[in-house]
């Protein structure tokens, strides 16, 4: 049971790092780049208040999922049905948040911001996800 409960805790490791990695660098590129162009033409409500709050969603879960996996690492004991379960909660979350935030952006989000940018506006969001990108690299390096 002791490698099945490490190879569970590996596998909730390995989907934090991705959260805190490319689900973090995808949610910078949107609240740095992409909503405010967005917002300077439709304004901070609407599609672009409520991606936000999508964001604050997930990352409450994501806050939870660690919470949990740091239980679990603190208590140096087989993973236990409390810590197991509140884990389990927080990806499960996880996972539905993440999937309807997805088919929001597929269908109202990138079609809204496509149809109502004007080039210069997307020239802008694309330069200032280079910008936000180059923030990263620079961090990760330290």
């Amino acid at each position: 049971q002791a490698g099945q409960t490490d190879g569970a805790l590996e596998v909730l490791k390995d989907s934090l790092a991705f959260f805190e990695g490319e689900l973090e660098r995808h949610f910078r590129h949107e609240e740095l780049a992409l909503f405010p162009a967005l917002a300077r033409v439709i304004g901070r409500a609407g599609p672009v208040g409520a991606m936000l709050a999508e964001h604050e969603s997930i990352w409450n879960a994501v806050d939870r999922l660690a919470a949990s996996v740091e239980e679990i690492e603190d208590s140096k004991e087989i993973l236990g049905p409390r810590a197991a379960q509140h884990a389990a909660q927080a990806a499960s979350l996880i996972v539905f948040l993440l999937r309807g935030h997805i088919q929001r952006e597929d269908t109202m989000l990138f079609p809204l911001a496509e149809s109502t940018l004007d080039v210069a506006a997307k020239h802008e969001v694309d330069l200032n996800i280079e910008i936000v990108n180059g923030e990263q690299s620079r961090t990760s390096v330290a």
